[in-house]
């Protein structure tokens, strides 16, 4: 998302007014996030309601998960086979969003890195290079199917990853958008700064704890 977002910003700006652009910008972030964080609040709920209360605390596929949400549509008929819909649902949902966020970063990340055109504006003559990380991206993800990894311990390395990952990079997001040599007249006020500060402290303070109650077991 450090790569798509400020990369996708970027295109959909060019030529814009800066102050109407970074208005837009605020909105677009403030809505983005009481969305995510709202769908994370209700995940959390529905873990603990469910999940919690049966005393389950490991899924190795996707078939437990589905057998969990039981309880929670057990008073419908076919309670079973509504839950296994139910959560078929939410994982191709989560797919159509996630695939094209998580290829285009890397899309983005790669052809900046190399130099190359990049944007989903470009014809696919111009942006070969992009959209053939795009499509390889995608066609690694489905052979991963055929591997045997365990999809459910990938997803918590991956959530692990990004949580530890993003430390560093709200440092380095702090300074360039603190930097008036950098960003110019856009420099970041001071409550920007305060909460990119305390997210990073929190955030920090997270991924200590988690490797403290690693090492304790």
């Amino acid at each position: 998302m450090f790569f798509w977002q400020t990369s996708q910003e970027v295109e959909e700006n060019a030529g814009r007014k800066t102050r109407r652009s970074l208005r837009d910008l605020r909105t677009d972030n403030a809505v983005g996030m009481f969305i995510s964080q709202a769908v994370a609040w209700f995940i959390i709920i529905v873990g603990a309601t469910v999940l919690h209360t049966a005393h389950i605390t490991t899924i190795n596929t996707a078939a437990d998960a589905a057998r969990v949400l039981e309880p929670l549509v057990k008073t419908f008929p076919h309670s079973g086979q509504i839950a296994q819909a139910l959560f078929a649902l939410g994982i191709v949902s989560l797919g159509m969003l996630a695939i094209p966020v998580m290829a285009g970063s890397t899309s983005y990340a790669l052809a900046e890195a190399r130099g190359k055109p990049e944007g989903l504006d470009l014809k696919p003559k111009q942006g070969q290079y992009f959209y053939g990380v795009i499509a390889a991206s995608m066609i690694l993800g489905l052979c991963l199917n055929f591997t045997g990894i365990n999809p459910i311990q990938g997803l918590v390395f991956a959530a692990v990853f990004n949580g530890v990952i993003a430390v560093p990079l709200i440092w380095f997001l702090n300074r360039i958008a603190s930097d008036r040599r950098v960003m110019g007249a856009a420099r970041s006020g001071w409550l920007s700064r305060i909460t990119l500060i305390v997210t990073f402290i929190g955030m920090a303070g997270s991924v200590v704890a988690m490797a403290i109650s690693y090492l304790h077991g």
